[in-house]
């Protein structure tokens, strides 16, 4: 996704004991077993993850550190490579941290802020997650030289799919069910990784409503409104609409337009020179162009290059033998706001009579569905 490891960043809200002035907090705890060790305060922004505090943990275990925050904000407390924690502050709070140094996230609890509590039950969910996943992987290592290692593959994928679907139950159940001041929005940003408003868009921008409701001033939610919005036409673009018709040039200085393919089954591939996934995915989409291009079926290569020698090149290079074009302004491109395009590849099947059949399928998806359109 363009948007950013953004969605690593967050924001919240919680309560307090007023231990400390009402300009500033204060973060302390113990990490048993992290004598000598630095514990560092991070906050994420758009562009960059900043450590604005650090502290050396004594032979006790002890740190503290303060600072002043302009609203409530999410911070990260890194323990080396043990792993990170989320802590939602703001002015005035005191908050305690306890944890073991060798089971840093999953022991890690905060006494001083319910908006700290929720955000941790949130972060462990993710880890278990992912831990189950790469169980999945374990499991399967050894059968990887074995006659049975496809059928255990398949039963892995089967039971990761299941993981997912419990994953993001509890994601939307847990962003839909909380009014913990800012909590969910930044649940909603974290999400964003796991759960794609492309397929998804009609919750995130309810959501985006609900948040420009009860946190207008928050920066998180101007954060959530700037990674939802290039999706807000998505409404438009499902199977069964009209596909947005658009006219650009083609490597030999003509024009062509979406429409001018009226009558046939077209694939429009959304690729670029500069983008190796897209160059990856070239030759299974020449063999579907080979296998298809005399059953009324067309591609039309929409590239979001910037340089025409570039572009021209990789079509020669990859053998791509189909109608091409381009604007050649990369992601400014008239096409990615009208398609909600927010990275390549990606694709878009539109039937003889203009309106969409299906987007972003790629490999053997992709072609299956082109078989029982051309069948």
């Amino acid at each position: 996704m363009r948007l950013m490891y953004v969605l690593l960043l967050a924001a919240l809200a919680s309560t307090a004991c007023n231990k400390v002035g009402n300009d500033r907090f204060e973060i302390s705890g113990t990490i048993e077993g992290a004598a000598g060790e630095s514990v560092k305060l991070i906050e994420f922004t758009l562009e960059d993850a900043v450590t604005t505090d650090s502290a050396v943990i004594d032979e006790k275990g002890n740190f503290t550190m303060t600072g002043a925050t302009a609203e409530p904000t999410v911070y990260m407390l890194s323990l080396g490579t043990s792993g990170i924690v989320p802590i939602l502050i703001e002015n005035g709070e005191a908050i305690e941290i306890t944890a073991k140094a060798d089971q840093f996230v999953a022991s890690a609890k905060a006494k001083g802020s319910k908006g700290s509590e929720d955000l941790m039950v949130y972060f462990k969910a993710f880890n278990t997650f992912q831990e189950k996943v790469s169980g999945l992987n374990e499991e399967l290592i050894p059968y990887a030289n074995l006659p049975e290692f496809e059928s255990k593959r398949a039963e892995a994928q089967e039971k990761y799919k299941t993981y997912q679907q419990e994953q993001k139950a509890f994601v939307k159940d847990f962003i839909d069910n909380n009014d913990n001041g800012i909590v969910p929005v930044f649940a909603a940003l974290y999400a964003a990784n796991f759960i794609s408003p492309e397929t998804e868009f009609e919750w995130f921008f309810g959501l985006l409503n609900r948040f420009e409701t009860e946190h207008a001033k928050s920066k998180y939610t101007a954060w959530f409104k700037q990674f939802v919005e290039p999706y807000r036409n998505l409404a438009e673009l499902q199977p069964g609409k009209p596909a947005p018709d658009f006219k650009l040039a083609t490597p030999e200085g003509d024009s062509l337009s979406l429409s001018d393919l009226r009558g046939k089954y077209v694939l429009v591939d959304f690729w670029a020179s500069w983008c190796a996934p897209c160059r990856q995915e070239n030759p299974n989409v020449v063999k579907m162009y080979e296998r298809f291009k005399g059953k009324n079926f067309e591609i039309l290569g929409v590239s979001l290059d910037r340089g025409k020698a570039e572009w021209v090149k990789a079509i020669a290079d990859d053998e791509l033998g189909w109608k091409h074009v381009s604007d050649l302004k990369y992601w400014d491109s008239v096409v990615t706001g009208l398609y909600a395009i927010q990275s390549i590849p990606a694709t878009l099947i539109v039937d003889p009579q203009g309106n969409i059949v299906a987007r972003n399928l790629r490999g053997p998806e992709l072609e299956s569905k082109l078989e029982s359109l051309l069948q």
